[in-house]
């Protein structure tokens, strides 16, 4: 009975680990526009899928602000991506967040950049940051920088395959609308654009 007792707690203590684990990471870099019905909408530049073999599928826009993108699968070292597990493994969104300093009047015009981990027992952490200084030098955003510079360079280095477009458009759609439902609660929006109708005329000048 002792031995079956001690079998039984070895395989749930394995079972509960194992779920403990990290299933994946997604990083997307966007932007927020609106259309010609000023309707909000998320303007892609980069988005990875990266899984816990080093497996990492890729949407890359071709050229800036234009919306012709590829599709690709490369590589990376794995050490990354068990460090970010295992680092994350009792943290939660709260860790990441990141106080607004109102004092200061920087106009950040770059990408937003979200990050959603996710772990076999389901549990997610996602959190967003900035490609300042201010999160280049914050050592709790390093492995992430770290896993993008990774990606980069197999991009730079053509260490890359071109692959299907269809399951990473469906990961990626899914990850654009729990993106924007985060977003939207938590950062602030662009203005829409004013109506021509709805400009201020001045008069002209008097000759």
């Amino acid at each position: 009975m002792k031995r079956l007792s001690l079998f039984l707690a070895i395989l749930l203590f394995g079972c509960s680990q194992k779920e403990n684990e990290l299933e994946s990471i997604e990083i997307m870099s966007y932007y927020y526009n609106y259309d010609e019905n000023t309707k909000l909408f998320v303007d892609l530049d980069e988005y990875s899928k990266i899984y816990t073999n080093g497996d990492v599928e890729i949407i890359k826009r071709v050229k800036p602000f234009e919306p012709k993108y590829i599709y690709l699968k490369s590589k990376i070292d794995t050490k990354i991506i068990l460090d970010i597990g295992e680092t994350n493994k009792s943290l939660n969104d709260e860790y990441y967040e990141s106080k607004i300093d109102t004092n200061r009047l920087d106009v950040y015009d770059g990408p937003v950049i979200r990050v959603k981990l996710k772990y076999k027992n389901d549990k997610v952490i996602s959190f967003t940051y900035e490609q300042t200084d201010k999160y280049e030098n914050d050592l709790k955003y390093s492995l992430f920088l770290k896993t993008q510079k990774a990606i980069s360079d197999n991009y730079n280095k053509k260490y890359y395959e071109i692959i299907d477009s269809i399951n990473i458009k469906k990961s990626q759609k899914e990850f654009e609308i729990f993106a924007f439902r985060k977003d939207t609660l938590s950062l602030p929006m662009p203005p829409k654009p004013i109506d021509p109708s709805e400009q201020i005329k001045f008069p002209p000048p008097n000759k």
